[in-house]
């Protein structure tokens, strides 16, 4: 019994432990102190929700392909640009959907990890726009092999009607025309863009998931330890 209580004043001193959260506004990092146990129940409430949300959406869809393009419509019209006047704030996915606006980035993180909640592998990709800058696309799996997304509710779709893989947009550029048109004369230049997707330095959202948070926790504490 000594053992057990020795345990759980333990787990009450761990819990208890100081901590910090980050978040970003406006492009500078802010941080505040909190117990450990309300930012570990503040995680796991972030989850379930974004579990939840992603579940409701694709509800009773089995298509990979019609999943993906659901969860696509879904944050090009939740997830608005960020309006005038109004921070940029950059904290947990979960977080900017209850805003319901964000970034481009933003909102790519935010379709990334639905589909990964949903069950579909995803990446958040990245092309140089040619200004010293980026554009942010979304990579998601398909049949084998990834198909390339613009969270702001465009898709690129090959001669056939489906969804153009990656590697059929590296080869031709112009299946992207197509989407540029409709976003009209001052829309991304897609054909440039999708051409420079390097998928070897896309980035994975799954941090925000605990399983993978927690593996990632051990890994570093491993490579501390060495």
């Amino acid at each position: 019994m000594a053992a057990v209580g020795a345990a759980g004043i333990a787990l009450v001193l761990v819990a208890a432990m100081t901590t910090t959260a980050r978040v970003g506004v406006d492009y500078e990092v802010h941080e505040r102190s909190l117990p450990l146990y309300q930012k570990v129940i503040a995680f796991l409430h972030r989850d379930i929700e974004m579990r939840a949300l992603a579940g409701s959406i694709v509800a009773g869809m089995t298509d990979p392909e019609a999943r993906a393009l659901r969860l696509l419509e879904w944050t090009a019209r939740n997830i608005r640009p960020v309006p005038p006047g109004l921070p940029v704030i950059d904290d947990h996915p979960y977080s900017i959907v209850v805003r319901g606006y964000g970034t481009d980035d933003q909102a790519a993180t935010v379709l990334a990890s639905l589909a990964a909640y949903s069950g579909l592998a995803a990446l958040r990709a990245f092309a140089p726009n040619g200004t010293g800058g980026h554009h942010a696309f979304v990579a998601i799996t398909i049949d084998g092999d990834w198909r390339i997304f613009d969270a702001r509710g465009v898709a690129f779709r090959a001669p056939d009607g489906r969804l153009a893989s990656a590697s059929a947009l590296r080869a031709d550029p112009r299946l992207a025309e197509a989407a540029g048109a409709d976003n009209g004369p001052a829309g991304p230049a897609y054909p440039e863009l999708v051409a420079r997707i390097d998928l070897s330095q896309a980035k994975s959202v799954t941090d925000h998931m605990p399983l993978e948070r927690l593996g990632r926790e051990i890994r570093r504490l491993l490579r501390l330890s060495d």
